[in-house]
């Protein structure tokens, strides 16, 4: 959605400004601006570290390279979705980071072992856990944690969110409709869906299953569910992509050269700057 809504820059924009903060102020804003059209669920952050160069399905939507500053910014994030009353939601477990192939087309594998899974891909969601509220898997195989089972059909990988890292919260999955699960459900959407459900059992579900599941649901309605929107100061929320650009364009203009528009932009605060690449912040850089 952009019509009507403050464009702001995505997550390796905020990350290059050097201030955590921004992103939960970013995030706190988006809520609010959900909120007031009546939707509260943004299925973000990602928490995904992005470390190979050749890993454009990731690209910019990580806020970094590095696992350390990926929590630092992603709990702010959280903390500014939190602010503003709207569920948000960590991806992709175990992590989409170092992969090349592109998962709307195939299945990415990481052939890593749990150890070094560890100190990289599962660092986020090890650190970020406690403080989220759901948590989205990722169409990976990942044979360390599953030698037989994409993750998000794994039961073995769900068991690691919940037991090894101590997840209580709601886990969604991707999009079914990607071949990198299709291909591995005989190109059949409720197929995907009930293994999915069942974490990689082809049986029926139970009604067991089906009640733990609504359990955390209207656990979470309960929380969520009767926030009042606030009022929205639009004027605000742009100053505030304002700034962020304006913070990165005086910081890293000479990395985004070869997209210079020559656009200048103009701010009672900042005052007027020929920063060239404007309109790549919020479009290059977007979630």
């Amino acid at each position: 959605m952009t019509q009507g809504f403050t464009l702001f820059p995505g997550n390796k924009a905020l990350e290059m400004t050097e201030r955590p903060d921004l992103a939960r102020e970013s995030a706190h804003a988006i809520g609010e601006e959900l909120l007031a059209v009546g939707i509260n669920m943004n299925l973000a952050p990602v928490v995904d570290v992005n470390i190979n160069p050749k890993n454009f399905v990731i690209g910019t939507r990580s806020f970094s390279d590095n696992p350390e500053v990926v929590i630092l910014f992603g709990e702010q994030a959280l903390e500014g979705y939190r602010q503003a009353g709207v569920i948000s939601c960590l991806k992709h477990f175990p992590e989409h980071g170092d992969v090349e192939i592109d998962s709307h087309k195939d299945l990415p594998v990481i052939f890593k072992s749990v150890e070094e899974l560890q100190k990289i891909e599962l660092l986020p969601f090890a650190v970020l856990a406690k403080e989220a509220v759901t948590i989205m898997t990722a169409h990976l195989f990942v044979p360390a944690l599953d030698p037989d089972h994409c993750s998000m059909l794994s039961k073995i990988t769900l068991d690691y969110l919940r037991n090894q890292i101590g997840f209580e919260g709601i886990i969604l999955s991707d999009s079914l409709m990607m071949e990198g699960v299709l291909k591995r459900c005989g190109g059949d959407v409720d197929e995907a869906a009930l293994q999915a459900f069942n974490a990689g059992k082809n049986k029926q579900i139970s009604e067991d299953a089906v009640n733990r599941s609504v359990e955390r649901i209207l656990t979470l309605k309960e929380k969520y569910l009767y926030v009042t929107p606030p009022r929205i100061k639009k004027i605000e929320h742009q100053k505030l992509a304002l700034k962020t650009i304006t913070l990165l364009a005086r910081s890293r203009l000479p990395l985004l050269g070869p997209f210079a528009t020559g656009r200048t932009i103009k701010s009672k605060e900042e005052g007027t700057s020929n920063h060239q690449n404007f309109p790549l912040s919020l479009r290059f850089f977007r979630n």
